[in-house]
């Protein structure tokens, strides 16, 4: 999979540059843990609905929360705000599709 990290290369904070200067470093994974194809009649386990009762498995449902709570969790890390316009201008594009 293609995974897109950004970084912060600096600007934005001296007189030289007046925004700040960010530097996107794709990332191609040979592999990675996707669910390519997910079955409408997705068999899971009773021993694994008990433990994992707290949680919820949902699509699609709010891209701005998801990228909050990383951002709470580990900081902005990679996830800085051009990476994230790009990735919300994608989602709205399958969302509306």
């Amino acid at each position: 999979g293609f995974l897109p990290i950004c970084t912060d290369i600096g600007g934005g904070d001296d007189a030289s540059h007046a925004t700040p200067l960010y530097l996107l470093l794709p990332k191609l994974h040979r592999q990675r843990s996707v669910i390519r194809h997910l079955p409408i009649d997705l068999h899971i386990h009773k021993k694994v609905r008990k433990k994992a009762g707290q949680f919820e498995l949902s699509f699609d449902t709010d891209f701005d929360a998801v990228v909050e709570r990383c951002h709470r969790q580990h900081g902005i890390a990679w996830l800085y705000p051009p990476i994230v316009n790009s990735l919300s201008e994608a989602v709205i594009a399958i969302l509306t599709y």
